[in-house]
């Protein structure tokens, strides 16, 4: 994180598995402590759904894909990323993140919930 740049971060709030969801809010709160936003997606109207998109945007670029940001999905898995930056997508892609943003809410410390178990999968994270 650097002075100027907004690095925003967006998990769910939900998930299909709650030991990883647990996981992810321990990597959130060490990103969280060096000043990142993180934020909780919910679904639109609150409806507990979990967004399983894989994506980002920097500059006038973008990138969807179906690797996880995660050392198995870079070396191990045959994942594929595509890096875009044509006008049209780019401002669907926006449309896209505002959307997200529209169904988020910042987190709160206290919101990024681990257990023991969390914290054990969290260390376990580079063979999961």
């Amino acid at each position: 994180h650097r002075e100027g740049v907004d690095v925003r971060v967006y998990l769910s709030e939900h998930s299909d598995s709650h030991w990883v969801n647990e996981a992810s809010f321990l990597a959130a709160k060490k990103l969280q402590e060096k000043g990142i936003k993180i934020y909780l997606f919910r679904g639109e109207n609150n409806n507990q759904r979990f967004n399983h998109s894989k994506c980002f945007i920097i500059d006038d670029m973008a990138s969807i894909g179906s690797a996880n940001f995660d050392h198995r999905s870079f070396v191990l898995n045959l994942e594929h990323v595509m890096i875009l930056q044509e006008p049209p997508f780019m401002a669907e892609f926006e449309r896209f993140f505002e959307k997200v943003q529209e169904n988020s809410h910042l987190a709160l410390p206290e919101n990024l919930k681990t257990s023991f178990r969390g914290r054990i999968l969290y260390s376990f994270r580079r063979f999961i």
